[in-house]
């Protein structure tokens, strides 16, 4: 890790972003999850649409 500079806001937005990424990440994989044991083409879209939805108005 490079050294502790002075907290800025700067810094804090880009520490929330990785905060959002890793979200994304976790319930992105717990959505997968859910795909693989739901084998339906129907089904997997709907899911997928629905969780992109939901994330998406919580990167924002």
């Amino acid at each position: 890790m490079k050294h502790i500079r002075k907290k800025t806001k700067k810094i804090k937005y880009i520490d929330e972003d990785a905060e959002r990424e890793r979200l994304y990440r976790k319930s992105f994989k717990k959505v997968s999850k859910e795909l693989d044991k739901l084998k339906g083409e129907y089904q997997t879209r709907m899911i997928l649409t629905l969780f992109n939805r939901r994330v998406w108005r919580f990167l924002k």
